[in-house]
């Protein structure tokens, strides 16, 4: 599916959950993704996220005889200096726990 700017805008900045749909007939067994947070330690992102994945099971059953329903979430990257020391302590932990590395080469 190629999303339009105004697809993209509206999946950033719209206050309520959006669905997007192509312009075809969907298949008996389509696949159909819904974006949750599961990066956040917040409780209310769970009650978000079960009723986002709910509300997605009630409308794809009414369009789709047997929906795929996939779970979608992104991470944010580490900065790369965080990413490079948390490197060096995994070859650190190694070396202490087997006595020698292969990645310090």
């Amino acid at each position: 599916m190629i999303f339009t700017s105004l697809d993209r805008h509206l999946l950033r900045k719209c206050p309520c959950p959006v669905w997007t749909v192509k312009d075809k007939v969907w298949p008996n067994d389509g696949a159909i993704a819904v974006a949750v947070n599961l990066s956040n330690e917040e409780s209310y992102h769970d009650k978000l996220n079960i009723k986002l994945i709910q509300e997605t099971e009630n409308i794809s059953h009414r369009i789709v005889k047997n929906p795929h329903i996939h779970l979608v979430s992104a991470y944010p990257v580490a900065p790369i200096n965080i990413a490079i020391e948390y490197q060096i302590l995994i070859q650190i932990s190694i070396i202490r726990l087997c006595g020698h590395s292969t990645f310090l080469q």
